[in-house]
Parts: structure tokens; sequence; C-alpha cells
């Protein structure tokens, strides 16, 4: 990883501009942003909120119904292991509306945190909806950086960006306050309540948006 990491400076190092890009160090408020693009905003969030709340929680929600800490570990790998196919999300993005793509992250990760309610007791079931659970986030948060890099000119996206990220942030803190507070109350139930709850804000604000 880390020699791969140094090939990359040295190739980016080697890319020469045409022109001086004047790039504005002015800052680009949240509520400006969320004006902007308010599914992108909740896109954002969300993806950041759910996250933070796995990477936290899984071992806590693993042991609560009976898995070792080993298990419990695993099935958080099993969530991450799906970052190599991130890459993928690109090449669908040309042929489909990063919006739609969102839509369908939202839609594939609440059948997950359905299914984690249903099938909790089948190990090898929990592996591979962690593992299709980071698939979907993973296309939130692409789609969504896509959005940004799309609608803020050159000169305006190291303010956007910066707010963007932001944005994930404050959805990381929240996810830790309410997810902790969801389990200490509903025990392993608040675990996937958290997520679902997330999944269906989110679904639920467009479909008003829409209108």
């Amino acid at each position: 990883s880390a020699l791969l990491v140094v090939i990359s400076f040295r190739c980016l190092s080697n890319i020469t501009l045409n022109q001086n890009i004047h790039l504005e160090s002015k800052r680009l408020p949240l509520i400006d942003f969320f004006k902007a693009n308010p599914l992108c905003t909740l896109a954002r969030f969300f993806a950041e909120f759910q996250t933070s709340f796995l990477i936290i929680f899984t071992v806590v929600f693993g042991n609560k119904i009976g898995f070792s800490p080993e298990k419990s570990g695993l099935l958080l790998s099993a969530f991450m292991a799906s970052g190599f196919l991130d890459v993928s999300i690109g090449f669908f993005l040309k042929k489909h509306s990063p919006y739609k793509m969102i839509n369908i992250g939202f839609l594939g990760s609440l059948i997950c945190f359905i299914g984690i309610n249903i099938f909790y007791e089948n190990y090898i079931l929990l592996l591979l909806i962690y593992f299709s659970s980071g698939i979907f986030v993973a296309c939130i948060y692409v789609c969504a950086l896509n959005i940004v890099n799309e609608d803020y000119p050159e000169k305006k996206l190291v303010a956007a960006n910066s707010t963007f990220h932001i944005i994930g942030s404050i959805g990381s803190i929240i996810a830790l306050v309410c997810g902790g507070y969801l389990i200490s109350v509903f025990g392993p139930q608040g675990f996937t309540m958290t997520i679902i709850t997330s999944c269906l804000c989110y679904l639920t604000f467009l479909v008003f948006y829409k209108k």
C-alpha cells in the first residue's frame, strides 16, 4: 500500500497544468451547500453516519447476539473488504445518474439491514450481507462526491470538498451518539434500527423533495 501511494504521488508530480487555476479560499457555509443540493448533503451525511456506526458498534452487536469477538471482527472485515469494488462504481456512473445510484445505495442498505434483523443467527449469511452493505454505502459516497465535483467550478472545489467532508464528520458524531443510545435501550435490535432509520430518513426526504 505504501509503495502504491509513493508511485501515485510520483505520477501526479509529473502532471503539468496548461493554465493557472485560481482557487478560492473562501469557505462554503453548510447552509449554502444544503440549499444548493440537499440530496447530496443528506447522502454524504448518512453515508458517513452508517460507516462510522458500523465500524464502532459491529463488534458490540456481534457480542450481544452471541458471537465471539473474532467472529464479530470478521463481520467488519467483510464490510471493509468490499472496498476493492469501489472502482466499478465509476463505470456505472458513466451510464446512470449519480442520483439514481444513490437511491439504489440507500435501498440496498435498507434491505441489507432488514435482512440482518431477520437472519442474524446465520453467520455466513451475515458475512455476505455485510459485504453487500459495504458496496451500497460506497456507492452512496462515491456518487455524492461525483455530484460535488460536477456541480462546482474548479476554483470552488476546495471549499466545496471541505464542506462535503465536514458534513461527513457531523454524521459520524451523531451516529455514535444516536446509535449508542439506541443499542443501550433496545439491545441488538437498536443496532439494525439505527441503520434502517437512517435509510428511511433519506428515502422519506427524497419522496417529499421530488414532490
